[in-house]
């Protein structure tokens, strides 16, 4: 065991040995030749830039690996990586643009290679090979990442439905379709951010569509909150027909989209339809009604606060009205008022002070300045 520990740790201290040169040495060559490719119009064919590439990484004098059809694979894994994160830091730290990068794929058999990362069993190694795809724009590889946009397998899942949406000029939206499962909060965090990238070049297909006939509430969830951030008021409608969903969280989600989104003719039905509501969608509708701030629900304000036994539900009602226009801080004075009336009458009775009024007392002075804790 000791004999092969040894010989195991001397090949490990080879092989970085090796990819720390390369790292030092070649990657600086590969850059520049690539460079001169993209923007100088250096070689013409993919067959000069394949012997090039080989004379580069110094891959003339070594025996070439066969493989990938009738071509030759141009190099190992590692200096293929090194090819590949090379391209990637130049398309997206590049101020020029370039129409030779197929050249270089093709040339250098890039999305063969990648396609031959798909048989490991490794998740981690079809992770990285979904993601250079996306990185390098390889726009005809979307058939293949469709694939395992329905992978067991999350991270993989996570990783290909992305690259599908970035790279897809067809149907990118098509995995919403068929999406099973709850979305994590890291999967909708990053589909989040590639929303955000599309909708400034591409633009976004109305979310309504998914929102009124999936079947996945993780999905419409998340959905509901994209409609809302990019203000999609076209889907409105199909919003306000998830206020009657079964799913509380859901309903909950789509009467703080209404908000968002300003739909004031819609307000009526929620204060209506609040004294009926569990306690996640009672405080939707308490946000909602700040977001609208239209002032026609000063006095439903005051009786929800009023009607309320829970001093979390009073505080965030006492948080919208302060904000809630000169009506509205008046109205909270007034009833912040009553409160202190409470208070020092029970203390001038010498009577056991009962601790929901000290809470009381915190919250209105919470909802004046945030910085005074309320718990």
């Amino acid at each position: 065991m000791s004999i092969f520990f040894m010989v195991y740790l001397t090949l490990l201290r080879r092989v970085y040995a090796i990819r720390e040169k390369l790292q030092n040495k070649v990657a600086p060559k590969i850059h520049e030749l690539f460079e001169k490719i993209l923007f100088e119009d250096y070689l013409d064919t993919e067959d000069e830039i394949r012997k090039e590439f080989e004379k580069t990484v110094n891959k003339n004098n070594r025996r070439r690996r066969k493989g990938f059809g009738k071509k030759k694979q141009v190099s190992n894994s590692y200096e293929m990586d090194l090819a590949i994160d090379t391209l990637i830091r130049i398309r997206n730290n590049s101020h020029e643009e370039s129409t030779r990068y197929p050249m270089i794929f093709n040339a250098l058999q890039i999305e063969k290679y990648l396609g031959s990362k798909f048989s490991f069993t490794s998740s981690g190694t079809k992770k990285k090979a979904i993601s250079y795809f996306s990185e390098l724009g390889m726009a005809n590889s979307d058939s293949t990442i469709l694939t395992y946009t329905y992978s067991n397998n999350e991270e993989v899942q996570t990783e290909a439905r992305l690259s599908y949406l970035n790279l897809s000029k067809n149907d990118p939206y098509r995995f919403f379709d068929e999406l099973k499962g709850d979305m994590t909060k890291w999967s909708q965090v990053k589909l989040m951010n590639l929303l955000i990238e599309q909708s400034n070049t591409v633009g976004l297909p109305n979310f309504g569509k998914w929102i009124g006939y999936s079947t996945n509430d993780s999905l419409v969830i998340f959905l509901l909150k994209a409609a809302a951030y990019f203000n999609q008021k076209k889907a409105i409608e199909i919003i306000r027909s998830k206020v009657k969903d079964v799913n509380h969280e859901l309903r909950a989600e789509a009467i703080l989209a209404l908000g968002k989104l300003g739909d004031v003719e819609y307000e009526e039905v929620l204060t209506r339809i609040y004294f009926n509501e569990p306690d996640i969608c009672q405080e939707a509708i308490i946000r909602c009604v700040g977001f609208l701030a239209t002032g026609k629900s000063l006095e439903f304000l005051k009786l929800a606060f009023q009607d309320s036994k829970d001093l979390d539900a009073q505080k965030n009602i006492a948080l919208v009205m302060y904000d809630y226009g000169p009506e509205g801080k008046a109205m909270f004075a007034e009833l912040k008022s009553e409160m202190e009336k409470q208070l020092e009458e029970a203390k001038n009775d010498d009577e056991l002070v009962d601790v929901e009024l000290f809470y009381r007392d915190l919250l209105f002075k919470h909802a004046e300045n945030d910085l005074i804790l309320y718990k």
